[in-house]
């Protein structure tokens, strides 16, 4: 009886199919039109071999690589930004999935705090049932089959709410340590879960906006950070996270480079490591010619090769948004 019993459940779990994964990237502002956006794209389809759905969250779709779904994040007067889904085709086979996003018109549109929190509202722009943010500095070396299967692992458990990585744990060389008390997990990557995660995304994402209006139109030079905000949603029980395998995230050092040992995943850091020996990494110019040669194919990189000028592609036409049904992004009330 146990052995059928055994075989039963085995065949259920068969046939079970497991979850549908697609990875989402947000690139806004001047970062739409660098070359990295699309390095990191093609890193995932290439070393990285994903398959699935890559989905673009930008406000200039004509940058988007041409294997993703781009969701558009359009500016309008008086600050309304539409958020539209459409797939790169010149014959769309169906009208685009659009989802609103506000941002109120007194705040800085060229504050990243601003566009980091269309991360936190992946679930209302994604489909399948689990979506993987990558930041776009963070490049694939290696296929990320295993780092999925470890996330889809993680979801088993049903108190699990988002897979991340713990900061500590893939930041072996960080110069202040303190940092990774105030921000235990790497908010640059993480995968969430369709039913879920939503009240954990939503609880981040509250804290987020609601840390906005006290630098009111100094937003863009402020220094909020949404780790320490993640940090905060966690230690308030709306998340629980599960840790993703360390191993699988590489931050470059100067020994990782000159051995040439990269990972899964592996975080270039634009506003640290590739900003070379002005920072305590002490990266120097070969250092950082070297990393885009190993792991992106750029040979004779010159200068910040990873802020390129990216190869866009003509504009194509406009969506609309529905400003009554708009996700509020931005200042808030205060």
């Amino acid at each position: 009886m146990r052995l059928l019993a055994a075989a039963i459940m085995g065949a259920a779990a068969a046939a079970t199919p497991e979850p549908s994964v697609a990875v989402a990237v947000v690139a806004c502002g001047r970062l739409a039109g660098e070359a990295l956006f699309g390095m990191c794209v093609r890193s995932l389809r290439g070393p990285g071999a994903f398959a699935g759905a890559i989905y673009a969250l930008t406000d200039r779709p004509a940058c988007a690589p041409a294997t993703t779904t781009v969701a558009a994040v359009r500016a309008e007067r008086g600050g309304l930004f539409g958020l539209e889904c459409r797939r790169r085709a010149a014959k769309p086979s169906r009208p685009p999935a659009q989802v609103p996003v506000r941002v109120e018109p007194r705040c800085q549109q060229g504050a990243s705090i601003l566009y980091k929190q269309l991360k936190m509202r992946l679930l209302d722009v994604v489909r399948e049932d689990v979506v993987w943010y990558v930041d776009v500095d963070v490049v694939a070396g290696a296929p990320v089959g295993p780092l999925v299967a470890a996330a889809l692992a993680a979801f088993r458990d049903p108190a699990t709410t988002l897979a991340a990585y713990d900061e500590a744990a893939v930041t072996a060389d960080a110069h202040d340590r303190t940092r990774l008390l105030r921000e235990p997990y790497h908010g640059g990557v993480f995968f969430a879960h369709r039913t879920r995660s939503a009240r954990c995304l939503r609880a981040w994402g509250a804290r987020v906006a609601a840390a906005i209006p006290a630098h009111g139109r100094a937003v863009k030079r402020s220094s909020i950070r949404d780790q320490p905000l993640l940090a905060a949603t966690i230690r308030e029980g709306a998340c629980v996270v599960a840790p993703l395998p360390p191993a699988t995230l590489s931050k470059p050092s100067r020994s990782t480079i000159e051995g040439g040992r990269y990972a899964v995943l592996n975080h270039l850091s634009r506003s640290s490591r590739l900003k070379g020996k002005r920072n305590m990494h002490n990266l120097t110019r070969a250092h950082l010619a070297r990393l885009g040669a190993d792991l992106l194919g750029v040979r004779g990189a010159r200068g910040n090769w990873w802020a390129a000028p990216a190869a866009c592609a003509p504009r194509g036409g406009d969506g609309g948004g529905d400003a009554g049904e708009a996700l509020v992004l931005g200042c808030g009330d205060g």
